[in-house]
């Protein structure tokens, strides 16, 4: 099977319950592959040629920076992977994201996407073998949210701020129980209003501690960022063999640790980078000094 990688390569499943072959075909009217009601394993799972290939270039710099290091768009993949919105609601309020203004201004929902329809979606799509990511919004202020684990799907990804410790426990011994493999993806917020650093590094022993998580990735998000924070945070995370440290490409050009150097240059660019603040409206230059990391 192939289709196309602009948007993650990923089969999105957004909260109206439709189903999109990309994050840029998400944004276009009308431009699904079918509801999640009527979606065709065998109909659907073969993505044709795309006659909006002009959004590809525009989805790759602005969703996903990380793609540029790998120019290719079209690619073989062994397991369709289906991004799932399970809530738009956020209350982490990060200054370089909006979605907690949103969720404040908009009143969204916790529940908006009924916990029935994404199971029945998910138990759909079991015999494909796909992967499975699930997102918000916070995927965690779900009470509810241990239950996508009781589906036919066998590989999950989920991300997280790690602040919902209660909802996290009934997850990890969910995926324990059904014999699911985990992934987690959980960011570190220095500067969101939610962020804190006892729950995080107690929620990174707990899902250590379970073991049902073979890969736990740490991102970094912050703009403002320091050598010596992120060498803390390095030492902290190293005690734990399946945790591995990342940095968002932001975080990346501010402590200087240039994996790639076509993409650290591609997004200090000035232009680009003012483009890609654009769309966080919210978006508040705040400097280190104004938080302590004592508690690191």
């Amino acid at each position: 099977m192939v289709y196309c990688s602009a948007g993650f390569n990923k089969f999105i499943v957004t909260l109206d319950k439709k189903v999109h072959r990309c994050w840029a075909l998400a944004n276009v009217p009308n431009q699904f592959i079918s509801m999640i009601d009527d979606f065709d394993i065998k109909k659907h799972i073969i993505i044709r040629d795309c006659k909006y290939e002009s959004l590809c270039k525009h989805c790759d710099q602005i969703n996903n920076v990380r793609s540029l290091a790998n120019p290719s768009r079209i690619k073989p993949v062994k397991n369709p992977i289906f991004q799932i919105f399970v809530t738009r609601a956020c209350y982490n309020f990060c200054p370089y994201c909006s979605q907690s203004d949103l969720t404040k201004k908009n009143k969204f929902q916790i529940y908006e996407f009924p916990m029935q329809d994404i199971i029945s979606f998910l138990n759909k799509i079991g015999p494909i073998d796909p992967f499975v990511e699930i997102i918000g919004g916070e995927p965690f202020l779900r009470k509810d949210l241990y239950q996508i684990f009781e589906t036919e799907p066998k590989y999950f990804m989920a991300f997280s701020s790690l602040m919902y410790q209660e909802q996290l426990e009934k997850v990890l011994k969910s995926v324990q129980k059904n014999k699911k493999i985990l992934q987690m993806l959980s960011t570190i917020h220095l500067h969101s209003e939610g962020f804190n650093w006892d729950v995080f590094w107690e929620s990174v022993e707990m899902i250590s501690k379970f073991r049902c998580c073979p890969r736990h990735v740490l991102t970094i998000l912050d703009y403002n960022i320091n050598q010596e924070i992120y060498e803390k945070i390095r030492r902290k995370s190293s005690a734990y063999k399946n945790v591995h440290l990342k940095l968002d490409a932001v975080a990346l050009s501010m402590v200087g640790k240039q994996i790639n150097k076509k993409l650290v240059n591609q997004f200090t660019n000035k232009n680009f980078k003012e483009k890609y603040f654009q769309e966080r409206k919210t978006f508040k230059e705040i400097t280190i000094k104004n938080k302590k990391f004592t508690k690191i």
